[in-house]
C-alpha cells in the first residue's frame, strides 16, 4: 500500500468523497441486515480505523475491531471505542471461530495476492448467520483512473460482480444476499451470509 495515503486521505478532496461513499454504501447495507442487534465487527484492512469509527456511530454498539498489517496507518488516528491492532491479514484473521457478527472490507480485496483464503478466514471467524461486508472498485473504473494516470495500479486483481460472487459461493457462504454495482460511485457491493 501506498505510504503517502493517509495523507492523500486527510487532504484530498477526491480522496475524502471516495472514502464517504465507501463508508455510506457499507453503512447502509449493515443497518438493512444488522438492525436488530449490537454486532461485534470486524474490519480487515482498517487502515486507520475511520470506516469502523463511522461504522460504530451508525449501528448499535458492539465490538469494534479492526487490523491492518500497516503500522503507520494504524498509528494515524485512535477512534474511541475501536480496537486496532497489526495484523497480516494475507497470512489468516487471528481470532477464534464464529468471534464475531459482521467482517467488513471495504476496497481490500483488490489488494490481496489471495482473495479466496481472504474470504474462506473471513467466513471462519463469523458466527452462524454472520455477514461478510464486501466493498470493492469496478474493474472498468479503476482501469480507466490507470489508463488516465489518475493513480497508478496497485491491485492483484480486480474483481467483476460475478467473480466476487462465485468467490463468496466456493468461501462456503451459505447465500449471497445482496450484490450491487453502483456505477456512479465506482464501487461494487457484496453481502454474503455464512
Amino acid at each position: 500500500m501506498d505510504k503517502n495515503y493517509i495523507q492523500r486521505r486527510k487532504r484530498s478532496p477526491v480522496t475524502r468523497l471516495k472514502l464517504g461513499l465507501r463508508t455510506r454504501l457499507l453503512t447502509g447495507a449493515m443497518r438493512r441486515f444488522l438492525s436488530r442487534r449490537a454486532p461485534d465487527i470486524l474490519d480487515a484492512g482498517c487502515c486507520d480505523g475511520a470506516v469502523l469509527e463511522a461504522l460504530r456511530q451508525a449501528l448499535p454498539a458492539g465490538r469494534a475491531v479492526g487490523v491492518d498489517n500497516e503500522p503507520e496507518f494504524l498509528a494515524a488516528c485512535r477512534p474511541e471505542g475501536v480496537e486496532l491492532l497489526q495484523m497480516d491479514i494475507e497470512k489468516g484473521l487471528e481470532f477464534a471461530p464464529g468471534t464475531f457478527d459482521a467482517v467488513t472490507a471495504t476496497s481490500v480485496i483488490e489488494h490481496l495476492s489471495d482473495g479466496a483464503f481472504f474470504l474462506a478466514e473471513a467466513r471462519r471467524v463469523l458466527k452462524d448467520d454472520g455477514f461478510l461486508f464486501l466493498v470493492s472498485v469496478i474493474p472498468l473504473y479503476e482501469r480507466l483512473l490507470c489508463l488516465l494516470r489518475f493513480k497508478p495500479s496497485d491491485h492483484y486483481r480486480n474483481y467483476t460482480k460475478s467473480a466476487l460472487e462465485r468467490g463468496a459461493r466456493d468461501a462456503g457462504y451459505r447465500k449471497v444476499v445482496l450484490s450491487r454495482r453502483y456505477p456512479f460511485t465506482g464501487y461494487q457491493l457484496l453481502v454474503a451470509q455464512k
